[in-house]
């Protein structure tokens, strides 16, 4: 037993411990955009939407990476959904030539996560993990209703909140500088309404050696 400790001691430090070689790696970066589905309560409300990112990244070792990053969501609002909560039958609503202007979340946030690899990350194919914190703009502008020759307006909101994210990919690398990878995440904004997303991220790795 203690000889299989002892060899899977360099297992263990491979992965936990950053390597003299990859610590002089200089700073890459990453850039992409995906589908972004509300969840929780914004779904009530919110249906699908986009997501834009861009990240800068500092490899500790071939394992483990720390990511410094800016994304922005924008779900729409669901107008079905929204008639439906202001009490409208939504056909009968879009026969009385009601609409809905406004009303989406849109989210701008600074994130610093910690990206661990199940396999190298030289490795053709990598799987991950990424967790991290952050802080987060969320603006909700005006929402304008117009039903029966009628206005209602509800005033938007404008609110800095702390946010996290919890996700898993699939690097694919195509070059020692040069990676294609996808994520999924769940994003949470925990604003007085807390805001819950599922961002569907692809972008492009782009890695500076020394």
């Amino acid at each position: 037993m203690r000889q299989i400790r002892l060899a899977l001691l360099p297992l263990v430090l491979s992965i936990l411990l950053p390597s003299v070689v990859h610590a002089q790696d200089v700073l890459g970066f990453s850039f992409g955009g995906g589908l972004t589905l509300a969840r929780g309560g914004a779904a009530e409300t919110h249906g699908r939407g986009i997501n834009l990112g861009f990240k800068t990244t500092a490899p500790l070792s071939e394992r483990l990476t720390v990511l410094a990053t800016i994304g922005y969501q924008d779900i729409r609002l669901d107008d079905d959904a929204e008639a439906r909560r202001r009490g409208h039958d939504p056909e009968i609503f879009r026969l009385g030539g009601g609409f809905i202007d406004g009303g989406h979340r849109r989210v701008l946030g600074v994130l610093v996560e910690g990206q661990l690899h199940l396999l190298p990350r030289s490795s053709r194919l990598s799987p991950y993990v990424v967790a991290g914190a952050g802080v987060s703009q969320l603006r909700v502008p005006d929402t304008d209703v117009y039903f029966l020759n009628e206005w209602e307006t509800d005033p938007g909101s404008n609110e800095v909140a702390p946010m996290a994210e919890v996700g898993a990919g699939l690097q694919l690398r195509l070059s020692q500088a040069v990676a294609l990878f996808a994520q999924g995440s769940y994003l949470t904004v925990f604003a007085d309404e807390t805001t819950t997303m599922i961002p569907l991220h692809v972008g492009l790795l782009i890695e500076m050696g020394p």
